[in-house]
């Protein structure tokens, strides 16, 4: 797991040494063990190294070819490198090091861009070709690893976060205005965007050529499948088998390591899958699995279930207090996610990786489990699925509303309520289905931003990606359609960027097993009622799951009520915190730049205050983006509106 960045002058001028370096100084926490520079005419390479695999100077970054025709900077960890080094040995091309890194070097000298579908793991790697005079960088299959990078006319430059690209003096530092009205919505910045206009992320699955003359191109080499194969297991016993088979291979790759690998152990039945195959595999071997618990909030506390199960499985548990609230930590937690984050699961993941840093540097965590096999309550809400002719109707409601909005102030309560209302019926039904699952509600919009911004951003939620991916699928399986959208968006967007950014600020290495793309391709492969199983006693989530876990798992476990890995926010808020957020919004960066209007924050917060709204998905929207912007005014620059 590492850091890394680079440049491609497309005028010939040399690489700047001192910018490649202050980028990766930016990354430095991504990898503490060792730094490295490579430059070559117009081209630079920059690498932070978190030593895993090989941890000899062999290994260092970047690393050029045997033949000297080939240079890359990788991060992230190939699973079945060792497979694949024995057979490039095979084919003429031993690897003089123990590395994964030399691994996917002689797998281009081999097959060019299709190496990428021999690897089974996580990563984002550049390589430039000297013979071809291109550079060819790609993200892996799910986006587990992250790869920003900024395309002008002077150049090409990339990097594992945002802020090694801010400071390389190439970006504006504009905010893009589509991804801060993703953000509103959906707390989080939709991908390919980044929150700035001139910064985009190379998609999962994607990869990119950029010649030296600066033609890029932007190829799809991996999607989930959505059909079933037509020689997969029928019957219920055989599924159950056959993912039994897949999560302990996948398990076992995820474990291959120079160093100690340890677990995020929640309670939840993912994380607690994840230690039992652990055991499985490895019967012998210590393993340590962390926790974190918020006193006086039972609703958060899944302590006393991880203690039992690091029992049943003879792990050693080490489990963490958090006592107060994450205000004073808000700025330095903000510059870590990198981007405006507002899911409160980051702050309790950045508690928890600082804990187990202290402990190891690698964890295996039960990330995916919910996306993969329908796990959460919202899958089982179908208030979206409406008649066409009735969502028409409602339709020309929302259309109506929408154009008083462009000539009245669209802060009067009876037409803020009704956008919120005729919204949530109207479109098609991609777009009622990302309504349903979007995280901050509209009128707390309407009461907060200025009018012509609230009308810019219903105009840009009607191009929600959610819903461009729900509907993307033609058939009529509900299920299916809901899981392949989110997966697309929110997984990546939301679950993935905050395992990373949150691990990696303590410089520890998070492996998802359950999003190994094998795994993936056999959980899209399901019928959904081997996920979302209607029973006589009610629906069960993440059936054919929990079916696999209970020969590992007892049924206290496997059967209980999921309660998610968050922090009490709102309890937080109605303690006092609220005023403290009062005033972080009020001198905001958001209002100095008059996007938002006080006085609407101002009734926002005294509606919440009063209990007659929940406002907390706004406030933590709020709350974030000022940590986020503070943060960047520190140490970057300063943000201006685009």
């Amino acid at each position: 797991m590492c850091g890394i960045a680079g440049i491609l002058n497309f005028d010939g001028a040399p690489a700047d040494r001192d910018v490649l370096g202050a980028m990766t100084d930016m990354i430095a926490h991504r990898g503490p063990d060792s730094a490295g520079h490579w430059f070559e005419g117009s081209v630079g390479f920059g690498h932070r190294r978190l030593s895993i695999i090989d941890l000899s100077r062999d290994a260092d970054q970047p690393m050029v070819s045997s033949d000297g025709q080939a240079v890359i900077v990788f991060n992230g960890e190939i699973y079945n490198y060792q497979e694949l080094a024995r057979t490039l040995h095979a084919k003429g091309l031993p690897c003089r090091t123990r590395s994964d890194t030399e691994v996917i070097l002689n797998l281009y000298r081999l097959h060019g861009t299709d190496c990428l579908r021999h690897l089974r793991g996580m990563f984002a790697f550049a390589i430039w070709d000297r013979a071809l005079g291109r550079l060819f960088a790609a993200r892996d299959r799910i986006g587990i690893k992250p790869f920003y990078y900024l395309h002008s006319k002077p150049g090409f430059v990339f990097a594992s976060e945002i802020k090694a690209i801010a400071v390389s003096g190439r970006s504006q530092l504009q905010l893009n205005m589509d991804a801060l009205a993703g953000y509103l919505r959906f707390l989080v910045v939709p991908q390919p965007d980044s929150i700035f206009r001139d910064i985009r992320k190379l998609e999962p699955g994607h990869y990119l050529v950029v010649t030296r003359e600066g033609v890029l191109k932007d190829a799809v080499y991996w999607l989930p499948p959505v059909e079933p194969p037509a020689l997969a297991p029928t019957n219920e016993k055989d599924r159950v088998a056959a993912l039994d088979e897949v999560l302990n291979a996948s398990v076992r790759y995820h474990m291959v390591a120079d160093v100690p690998v340890g677990a995020f152990l929640s309670g939840g039945l993912d994380s607690s899958a994840i230690v039992s195959l652990m055991r499985a595999q490895a019967p012998q071997q210590p393993i340590n699995a962390f926790s974190i618990t918020f006193p006086g909030h039972a609703d958060y506390n899944e302590d006393p279930y991880a203690r039992e199960v690091a029992r049943l499985k003879d792990v050693t548990y080490h489990a963490e207090t958090v006592t107060g609230n994450f205000v004073d930590d808000l700025e330095q937690i903000a510059w870590y996610l990198d981007e405006p984050f507002a899911v409160s699961s980051a702050y309790a993941t950045y508690y928890l990786a600082r804990m187990a840093a202290r402990q190891t540097k690698v964890v295996l965590t039960g990330d995916g489990g919910d996306e993969l096999f329908a796990g959460y309550t919202g899958y089982q809400n179908n208030a979206y699925q409406r008649h066409a002719a009735l969502a028409w109707l409602f339709g020309i409601g929302y259309q109506c509303c929408h154009a008083l909005s462009k000539y009245t102030d669209a802060r009067i309560r009876v037409l803020s309520r009704a956008l919120a209302g005729f919204r949530r019926r109207s479109g098609s039904e991609g777009l009622r289905y990302s309504e349903q699952v979007a995280q901050s509600d509209l009128l707390a919009a309407s009461l907060i931003l200025r009018p012509d911004v609230l009308v810019y951003c219903l105009e840009t939620w009607k191009r929600n990606l959610m819903a461009h991916y729900y509907d993307e699928l033609a058939d009529g399986d509900r299920l299916r359609r809901r899981l392949y959208a989110e997966f697309r968006t929110r997984l990546v967007d939301e679950m993935l960027m905050k395992v990373d950014r949150m691990t990696m600020a303590h410089s520890l290495e998070a492996r998802v097993p359950l999003l190994d793309h094998e795994v993936v391709e056999f959980a899209f492969q399901q019928p959904s009622d081997m996920k979302l199983r209607m029973t006589d006693e009610g629906p069960v989530s993440k059936y054919i799951f929990k079916m696999s876990m209970e020969k590992y798992l007892p049924p206290g476990i496997v059967h209980r009520r999921k309660q998610g890995f968050n922090i009490p926010v709102k309890e937080w808020l109605d303690g006092g915190l609220l005023s403290v957020v009062r005033d972080k919004v009020m001198q905001g960066r958001l209002c100095e730049l008059g996007l938002i209007d006080k006085r609407g924050v101002e009734k926002l917060i005294r509606l919440h205050a009063e209990g007659r709204h929940n406002f907390t998905s706004m406030l933590m929207v709020l709350l974030a983006f000022e940590g986020w912007s503070g943060a960047y005014l520190r140490h970057v620059g300063t943000i201006t509106a685009g």
